[in-house]
């Protein structure tokens, strides 16, 4: 399979990531990786044990740290038109419409993709990975910087090249973390 190029990666900076919204891409070096959502320092995301809603960033980071994974962080422009309210609001609805991740039916990237449809009028139809979604995000103009954290030795310069992977990898690995 082939890889998706994401360029222009920054180094990591905390203070950076306390304010706005970011697409989290985490384990991204691994196939599939976990995608989840950051407002405002706290975390959005759906997994097999079910929906986090509004975890604290620093709880994520000390993770992240000690467990060496390799995580991006997307930053979003902001929708002007939408309080931080209504965007934590419309997050928090789109995850509401899912129990958790199951494998073949619902992902995490599902919750993202209702996000991005209610708040961007991104057209998500045609998304099953994230690498379907990211070009979308570019070509709109709505991707303002790209962190990593622990992907050092994976550059390519300052480019990472995201391994795009399957809906088979998703649901094996989906299968993986429920046993």
């Amino acid at each position: 399979m082939s890889a998706f190029l994401i360029p222009k990666i920054q180094n990591f900076d905390l203070a950076k990531l306390r304010k706005g919204t970011f697409l989290m891409i985490i384990n991204a070096d691994k196939k599939p990786p976990h995608i989840a959502l950051m407002v405002d320092s706290k975390v959005y995301s759906l997994t097999v044990k079910g929906r986090q809603v509004g975890d604290s960033l620093d709880v994520f980071i000390k993770a992240i740290l000690r467990n060496c994974i390799k995580t991006l962080f997307i930053e979003i422009s902001p929708n002007k038109t939408f309080e931080t309210e209504n965007v934590v609001k419309l997050i928090s609805t789109a995850l509401m419409e899912f129990e958790k991740v199951e494998p073949g039916k619902i992902t995490c990237l599902n919750p993202i993709k209702s996000f991005f449809n209610s708040v961007y009028q991104v057209d998500t139809k045609e998304v099953s990975f994230v690498f379907d979604l990211l070009p979308q995000l570019y070509s709109m103009k709505l991707i303002n910087a790209v962190y990593q954290l622990n992907l050092e030795t994976l550059l390519n310069g300052q480019d990472y090249y995201l391994e795009k992977y399957s809906m088979a990898d998703i649901n094996s690995r989906i299968i993986q973390l429920e046993d």
